[in-house]
C-alpha cells in the first residue's frame, strides 16, 4: 500500500515538474486509492499468486522460470490490470 501511494505521489510530483505549475495542492484521493488497492489487491494477490505458481511449477522442472513467465504475463497481468481498472473506478 506505501509503494502504491508513494508511486502515485511521484507521479503527482513528476506532472507538475512537467506542467511547471506552482501550486502545492496534491490530490489526497489519489493517494489514498492507490494505497487501499496496493494494500488489499497488489500485496495479497500477487503473494499469493507467486506462492501458488511456485507450488505448481517447481524450480527443479525444466525451463520452470519460462513457464512461470508466461503464465505470469499471459494468465495473471491481463486479469490483474482488469481488476486495477475495476477497482479504482469503484473507488473514484
Amino acid at each position: 500500500g506505501i509503494l502504491s501511494a508513494l508511486g502515485n505521489f511521484l507521479t503527482q510530483m513528476i506532472e507538475k515538474k512537467q506542467k511547471k505549475e506552482n501550486s502545492k495542492s496534491l490530490n489526497v484521493s489519489g493517494l489514498l486509492r492507490y494505497a487501499v488497492y496496493g494494500f488489499f489487491f497488489t500485496g495479497p494477490l500477487s503473494h499469493y499468486f507467486y506462492l501458488f505458481l511456485e507450488h505448481w511449477i517447481p524450480s527443479e522442472l525444466p525451463l520452470a522460470g519460462v513457464k512461470r513467465l508466461l503464465l505470469d504475463r499471459l494468465l495473471f497481468a491481463p486479469a490483474f490490470l482488469l481488476l486495477f481498472f475495476l477497482v479504482m473506478s469503484f473507488l473514484e
